[in-house]
């Protein structure tokens, strides 16, 4: 998404875990040595005393550092996460699930204070650590796993060295879904810029340093383009990255290229998921919301802007669009302009939404609403 700000575009990625990189103690390519245990820890208060006679969750996990992006940890530590329920969870439920021993894994961790306490994310209570070699993963997602490679230390900064990473294993499996997950996460990492006088400069500098973007275009983007072979899907998701790193306008405008190529020649008209996002000003968008295959036009409506003058646009999308996603596309829009706004629309409807069906359960509710609104 990005947003207009005079005659200068900020980019708007990146507001999540580039400053969670920015605090965190350690972040690390760590290698699963061990399985995942639950255990209890007292709560205490920032006076290390005991705050209530129960105790709290937490999984602790064996590691092995394998490259340090940020900070200096180095060889085997605990990881440890703390719940944010008062019963015993299922081991599933660690962020970490989705890794299996053995495992690569990039991971953000904080160290524990001088009295030896964590703060838990998931509660913001304070708990004991119990050994010196723990260190507490806080972060609402899911720990990304890495696909298995020998990884080499890129950049300067822990952002870049981050993205590096990011970039790497996706040039493993270019085609796989998880090498694609971990790819979009280059958009909650990298910095926020906008182009002034042609050029990417940074809107929040203590963020990143501004080399960010000559190793962009030395190093990241030349590894992205290289993955594209004849795969019209890996030509898209090449160059909407490679625009979003650097912002250079050749890369956009390949992707419209791309984008209206896939639209008239995709086989199937109702595929979803294809492509990252739509690149290009409000009329570009605007003619991508009547395109031919319905991912196409679920991306350009995400970049329709939360304004009250959209809403025939959105509602129209909703009560005729043949696509389903898109339609639920529709929904999740009118949620996020409900956040916004909500001593406005507090009392908006949430959808009912039958995935099984296929239905909007009371879309008619949702449409009455919001055309009255």
């Amino acid at each position: 998404m990005a947003l207009a700000c005079g005659q200068q575009v900020w980019s708007t990625a990146g507001m999540d875990l580039n400053p969670t990189i920015k605090t965190a103690d350690y972040v690390v390519v760590a290698r699963v040595i061990g399985s995942a245990q639950w255990g209890q820890r007292q709560w205490v208060d920032a006076r290390n005393e005991l705050r209530e006679e129960r105790d709290m969750w937490v999984a602790t996990v064996p590691m092995q550092t394998v490259l340090s992006l940020k900070g200096d940890l180095s060889g085997a530590f605990t990881y440890v996460e703390a719940a944010g329920i008062p019963f015993k969870p299922d081991i599933s439920a660690t962020r970490l699930a989705p890794a299996g021993q053995g495992s690569l894994v990039l991971l953000w961790l904080y160290k524990q204070n001088a009295d030896h306490l964590f703060r838990s994310f998931a509660t913001s209570n304070l708990f004991r650590a119990d050994s010196s070699t723990e260190y507490e993963y806080a972060h609402p997602d899911s720990v990304p796993v890495l696909p298995e490679s020998n990884y080499v230390l890129e950049g300067q900064t822990p952002v870049e060295r981050y993205c590096s990473i990011l970039v790497q294993a996706y040039a493993i499996e270019p085609g796989g879904e998880r090498s694609r997950d971990l790819l979009s996460l280059l958009s909650a990492v990298r910095p926020w810029w906008k182009i002034a006088e042609g050029r990417p400069i940074l809107r929040f500098p203590d963020w990143d340093g501004p080399s960010f973007f000559d190793f962009a275009k030395t190093k990241l983007i030349p590894r992205l383009l290289a993955t594209q072979g004849d795969d019209i899907l890996r030509k898209l998701r090449a160059n909407y990255y490679a625009y979003w790193l650097a912002g250079d306008d050749q890369f956009a405008a390949e992707h419209r290229r791309l984008v209206d190529r896939l639209d008239a020649t995709w086989p199937d008209p109702h595929a979803t998921n294809l492509i990252e996002g739509i690149i290009g000003d409000r009329q570009y968008v605007s003619s991508k919301l009547n395109a031919r295959v319905a991912s196409v036009r679920i991306a350009a409506l995400a970049r329709v802007e939360l304004k009250r003058e959209n809403l025939p646009t959105v509602l129209a999308r909703l009560r005729s669009d043949e696509s389903f996603d898109l339609r639920i596309a529709a929904v999740r829009w009118l949620d996020w302009m409900k956040s916004q706004n909500l001593d406005q629309f507090r009392d908006a409807p949430a959808a009912r939404i039958n995935r099984a069906a296929h239905l909007i359960e009371n879309r008619q509710q949702i449409l009455d609403y919001w055309t009255s609104h």
